[in-house]
């Protein structure tokens, strides 16, 4: 951000002994040191030296499998998720600024297309609420096959077997046989 302040983040599995170190700001900074080791000293000194009440250790900000995308009720009234909130992406796609944008294309479309019939007027609760619906059921079958490649791209990539890595090429080759596919999908128009 400038030549003395950096923000940065460390992603690391979330163990049973995060819980107790999320309560003291020198574990989390323990835990930090612990994650960088082999990395560049530059990396490391920062870590040693941040101050410890910018740390934050949470597990709430992290990824959600595929299958969580089948299970999850994405709006509670007139509140809905989209975006990064919904489904983030990790880097193996280079999807993620663009399945945000296409939530926004929909979710626009679908309150307009839902809220018209009262000109000049806002939708009320009842159409925002059949609005968020549509917009939901139209994008749960995309966010699911990006999720899905983006999964098993990453498991092929961190698997220490063999196995796994094979299983993983299979399924790939099964489900995605067009590996850029995702990038010619078309939301429509606004």
């Amino acid at each position: 951000m400038t030549k003395n302040l950096v923000y940065w983040f460390i992603t690391r599995k979330y163990t049973c002994q995060d819980s107790m170190a999320s309560k003291s700001q020198k574990l989390i900074r323990n835990l930090a040191v612990d994650s960088v080791e082999g990395f560049p000293t530059s990396i490391i000194e920062m870590a040693k030296n941040c101050e410890l009440h910018s740390l934050h250790l949470t597990e709430y900000l992290r990824y959600h499998a595929p299958w969580d995308i089948l299970r999850r009720r994405f709006r509670k009234g007139t509140v809905t998720l989209a975006g990064d909130a919904m489904h983030a992406m990790g880097p193996f796609l280079a999807q993620g600024g663009s399945a945000c944008l296409e939530d926004a294309i929909v979710l626009a479309r679908c309150l307009a297309r839902t809220t018209h019939i009262r000109r000049n007027a806002r939708g009320t609760k009842m159409q925002v609420e059949e609005a968020f619906d549509e917009y939901l059921k139209e994008r749960k079958m995309r966010v699911l096959r990006l999720s899905l490649q983006m999964y098993l791209i990453g498991k092929m990539l961190d698997a220490s077997s063999q196995f796994v890595k094979f299983i993983c090429i299979i399924l790939l080759a099964v489900l995605f046989s067009d590996s850029h596919g995702h990038t010619r999908y078309d939301c429509g128009s606004l």
